[in-house]
Formats: C-alpha cells, sequence, structure tokens
C-alpha cells in the first residue's frame, strides 16, 4: 500500500507482516469528523475499536454536573475505544476531535474474525491491551504527585515520550498546538494560571521550549526528572529505585 509507514506506525500494528496489515486494513471504514465533534459518547455501544489515522481526540469523564475530565489525549497512529472493557457493552468515556480528524473503525464483528482467521493476531492484541493499562496506571502514577511542577511534566511527557520510543535520537519533540493550556491543566489536576506559570518556569529553566500555543518539550532531560520520581510514562520504563529527595 502507499500509506505502508503510517500503518507500520500504529502500535496495535507492531511487527505485523504487510499482508496481515492489508487484511486489517481492508476491513477498516474511515470517517472524518470536525473539531469538537463528538467520536462517541458515554453510554453509547462498545462495538467498535477505532484507529486515529490524523489529528487529536480527548477522552473525557463527564459527570452529572457537566464538568469534563480529560483523561487521555490520542495522537494520530493511536488505537482508541473502550471496546473490552465492563460486561455492559457500552462506552464508559467520550470521545471528542480536537481539531480536524480521520479515523478508521475496527468492528468488534471483524475482530473476532480476524483473530479466528489468524491466531497471531490474538496475541498482538493482547500486548497492546496490556501496554495500554499500564498506561492508564502510569497516568495515575502522575497524579498522585504531590508537586504541582512534577504532574505537569508527567502530562506532558506522556504526550510525547510514546512518540520518543525511548532510544529516540530527537531529544526536543513538539506538542500538537491542538493540545492547548487548558487541556492540559484539566489532566494535570491544576488550574490554567498555574499551568501558565509553570509552563514560563520550564522554558526558562531549559525544560520546555517554544512561545505562545507553541510547546515542545526536552524529552532527555524531562526523562531523567521523571526517572528520579520513580514514574513510569510515556511507553518508557523508568527505574523506580531511585528517588528523588525534597
Amino acid at each position: 500500500m502507499k500509506d505502508v509507514w503510517n500503518w507500520r506506525r500504529v502500535r496495535l500494528f507492531a511487527n505485523l507482516s504487510q499482508g496481515k496489515i492489508d487484511e486489517i486494513v481492508h476491513s477498516m471504514p474511515e470517517k472524518r469528523f470536525h473539531k469538537g465533534d463528538y467520536i462517541y459518547r458515554a453510554g453509547d455501544p462498545a462495538d467498535e475499536l477505532f484507529i486515529l489515522r490524523s489529528g487529536t481526540i480527548k477522552l473525557l469523564y463527564i459527570n452529572s454536573a457537566g464538568r469534563e475530565q480529560i483523561l487521555d489525549i490520542v495522537q494520530a497512529g493511536d488505537a482508541f475505544g473502550d471496546l473490552f472493557l465492563g460486561s455492559t457493552g457500552i462506552r464508559l468515556l467520550s470521545a471528542q476531535a480536537l481539531d480536524s480528524i480521520t479515523v478508521h473503525r475496527l468492528h468488534s464483528d471483524v475482530i473476532v474474525r480476524l483473530i479466528r482467521h489468524s491466531p497471531d493476531l490474538a496475541d498482538h492484541f493482547l500486548h497492546y491491551l496490556a501496554y495500554a493499562e499500564r498506561q492508564r496506571v502510569s497516568r495515575i502514577q502522575v497524579l498522585l504527585q504531590p508537586a504541582p511542577q512534577d504532574r505537569l511534566l508527567g502530562v506532558l511527557f506522556s504526550l510525547v515520550g510514546g512518540k520518543a520510543r525511548c532510544a529516540d535520537n530527537q531529544v526536543w519533540m513538539m506538542l500538537p498546538e491542538s493540545i492547548t493550556q487548558e487541556s492540559i491543566a484539566n489532566m494535570a489536576a491544576l488550574n490554567r494560571s498555574t499551568v501558565s506559570m509553570l509552563i514560563n518556569r520550564l522554558r526558562r529553566e531549559g525544560m520546555l521550549g517554544g512561545r505562545g500555543r507553541t510547546l515542545s518539550i526536552n524529552t532527555a532531560r524531562a526523562l531523567q526528572t521523571l526517572q528520579a520520581l520513580g514514574l513510569e510514562v510515556g511507553g518508557c520504563c523508568l527505574n523506580n529505585r531511585h528517588q528523588r529527595h525534597s
């Protein structure tokens, strides 16, 4: 296929043969959404898994009072959708587009058929689910950090760390401009003014770069700082034996 490289970026398809990738992609219809559109809402049937082809989305919980809590931001190449969670068969979260996006839909019936036809795909799905669960635990660990700056740094690194693949030579990585400071503050359980102040401080210290809405992070320095906290974020395994002392 002409976009082989893009599909090989999808963690769910890691190490699959080209034939397997072609078979799966052929079974995934494409759909586009505009900024602000909901791909699905909590309570909708959980019968599809989604692959984000382009753009960014937020996964959020909305309480009875209408307050939103962003639990994750999904970027191009990621899979999302709580298809395998719970026994009720409904969505636990809502997914909303942060900009114009393109997704590919993989229905549960198709997943079952593909796994029956190619049992090795089950191993890939299980590994991906284990990875996704580990990422959820990592985000909880970040939110339990008492220092606001540590929570902010953990959230920022989680948004780029998985893309860096830990051994990437690209030290500085840019966050998509669609990820606003308001969204970052929501994820880090901080207010907007605190996030703005901390970003300016971290820029002066050389941990962050960019101006205004443009924000980049020095992944090497961030990794070292988070390692000292004993955290595991962004798909990178950090040494939890070394704790930072205040």
